[in-house]
């Protein structure tokens, strides 16, 4: 018959195709929160685990749902309609158990199960169903979710509950004598794979420390914001390896050495081109001196360059666009603005290759100018922050005075702590506001703080280029330094699927996309941070590759010339839309911000 069927098959032109397995997921709020997509704040694991898996492999369906126990997810018919469509060959991962230990017949939830796993069991009467109803062990529903599974050929795995956010004499609280210690007997009982995710993420909690894993909740002490979620996601990810490999997405590669240079060599190679004359004043609506913030942010990322590509060229066109000013400020020495103090970065950084006194003269008077006065409340906006403290603190490590050092903790507090009404910076959210116009009660169209990408880069970039040359000794290292890690450490869950960050980091529906400058500062900041053993490789490294595979891949031209670049501005909207192919007002920063970040991520190993 079968043999027949088959000849009727071929013989009509029909064929079979083997249809991709489906991994299913259910549990409480700790796996899904609300309808998954985070709008009160917190996230379950579930509703990010798909970012691990290859979706042409395997279909991810999260069923999970907030406020169910084991036993209430079957009562409701939940898992019922989830068996009505499980096939052999799919899988279920379950997690229960937060909402286990509650009343079994109250007038408000009536969804706890009777402790432990053994065979006993209680008739009562359920107040929410109006019903009589037989209420189980907890490790009775685990075996009947396995024993179901595995009749319809699919296979199950089980894990425990993750940790609260509960700690005692230094370590997390967990489930060792009930919830963790149920579901890993049930498993055994049922033949199923037993992942214990209580014990894997307590561990990593312990690691990061009490005040780290408070960030990671929202609100209480179980349920997860999205950074939590993210890790959460990941350390079962790794755990699926041996039940799930094969649907698993392979960790990202760094595209190789030779290509990260290559493609700085070409995207500069592209600019210098443009710009044959290091001293030709641009034109943009009007005329301006090359020595402007957007090109001195180039020399920026071309000396970067130069440090890990030795080229004359680039030294010379740097040279030469120095001397094309005299080595001189737009302004000149009494100058305040941060963004025309900016090409003293470089200014200082060739006089170290070159010690001729005329390279640092203007700057260094310029900054003594600074010092010398009372005033601190001149950087209004936080790129100033990158334009202008990496100058104090060169010319400090240069002439061994901290008066330099001072005088720019002296400025940066006030930005950070006092301009505007409280400040720029949010303690908060570890993110700072462009300027005071988006101070709160400023907000983004969906009610969030106005993040910009671009602008938190900067402050990346002005606490990278400060801490790399900063003596630790300094009173006021530490703080740069937990500045550092807390803006990184807030940019993990907001990073793309496809590696960027949006222009606006809390509204991705505000002229979201991909976008290049606020996200190679980011990348520079981590790869910095990453090769100086600051931060934590196991988790920036894959974010860093992410985004710098992207940014070679989709915005570096066959020409060098660079794409997703937002235009000058200081909020999401200013330049859009943002375009592979459009080009932005000034061609030079952006290159800049590339040029950076790839110096950076040439050095990982």
């Amino acid at each position: 018959m079968r043999q027949l069927l088959l000849l009727l098959l071929l013989a009509t032109g029909t064929s079979f195709i083997t249809p991709k397995p489906t991994l299913y997921i259910i549990g409480d709020s700790t796996v899904r929160n609300g309808d998954g997509s985070g709008k009160n704040g917190q996230w379950g694991w579930g509703s990010l685990i798909h970012q691990y898996f290859d979706t042409t492999k395997i279909n991810i369906s999260n069923q999970a749902i907030g406020g169910r126990s084991s036993r209430t997810f079957i009562t409701e018919g939940r898992w019922e309609r989830i068996l009505n469509d499980l096939r052999a060959g799919d899988y279920v991962i379950m997690q229960f158990g937060h909402n286990d230990s509650g009343p079994l017949d109250d007038t408000a939830r009536a969804r706890g199960s009777i402790r432990g796993t053994g065979e006993e069991s209680r008739e009562i009467y359920n107040p929410i169903r109006k019903r009589q109803e037989v209420v189980h062990t907890y490790g009775w529903y685990m075996r009947k979710y396995i024993a179901d599974a595995k009749a319809k050929g699919a296979i199950p795995i089980v894990c425990s509950p993750i940790p609260r956010d509960r700690w005692q004499n230094g370590r997390v609280s967990r489930a060792d004598n009930n919830y963790g210690k149920w579901a890993k007997e049930a498993a055994a009982a049922g033949g199923a794979y037993f992942i214990d995710l209580n014990h894997l993420v307590a561990d990593r909690y312990e690691i990061l420390g009490a005040e780290k894993v408070k960030t990671l909740f929202h609100g209480d002490h179980t349920h997860t914001g999205k950074a939590g979620a993210e890790l959460n996601a990941k350390i079962l990810s790794g755990a699926l390896k041996q039940p799930m490999g094969q649907y698993l997405l392979p960790p990202p590669r760094l595209i190789k050495k030779k290509a990260t240079l290559a493609a700085m060599r070409l995207a500069n190679k592209y600019f210098m081109q443009q710009w044959p004359d290091p001293g030709k004043p641009t034109f943009v609506k009007k005329e301006r001196p090359s020595n402007l913030w957007t090109r001195a942010v180039y020399y920026e990322g071309l000396m970067a360059l130069y440090s890990i590509d030795k080229k004359k060229t680039w030294y010379k066109y740097a040279v030469q666009w120095g001397e094309s000013h005299k080595w001189g400020l737009w302004g000149g020495t009494q100058v305040r603005n941060a963004d025309n103090q900016c090409c003293g970065q470089t200014y200082i950084d060739l006089y170290l290759i070159d010690r001729k006194e005329e390279r640092i003269r203007d700057i260094k008077a310029c900054m003594d100018n600074m010092t010398a006065s009372q005033k601190i409340d001149d950087w209004w906006w936080i790129d100033a922050l990158q334009m202008a403290m990496p100058v104090f603190v060169k010319l400090g490590v240069l002439y061994n005075d901290t008066s330099y050092f001072s005088r720019m903790y002296d400025m940066y507090a006030y930005t950070k702590y006092r301009h505007g009404d409280n400040g720029l910076y949010n303690p908060v959210d570890h993110l700072w506001w462009r300027d005071k116009d988006f101070d709160p009660p400023y907000t983004e169209p969906n009610g969030e703080d106005c993040y910009w990408s671009r602008g938190n880069g900067w402050v990346v970039a002005a606490l990278v280029r400060t801490l790399a040359e900063l003596p630790p000794s300094d009173p006021h290292y530490a703080e740069y330094l937990q500045d550092y890690k807390d803006l990184l450490e807030a940019l993990l869950p907001l990073q793309r699927a496809d590696g960027f960050w949006n222009a606006s980091l809390h509204d991705p529906g505000n002229y979201g996309g991909k976008e290049l400058t606020g996200t190679s500062l980011f990348v520079y900041g981590m790869a910095w941070g990453i090769n100086n053993n600051i931060i934590d490789r196991e988790t920036y490294l894959p974010v860093v590759i992410k985004a710098w595979n992207a940014l070679v891949k989709d915005c570096v031209h066959p020409d060098g010339k660079l794409g997703w670049v937002q235009s000058t501005g200081k909020e999401p909207k200013d330049g859009q839309p943002v375009t592979y192919d459009k080009i932005p007002d000034f061609e030079d920063y952006g290159l800049g911000c590339f040029l950076l970040g790839g110096s950076e991520v040439y050095k990982l190993k």
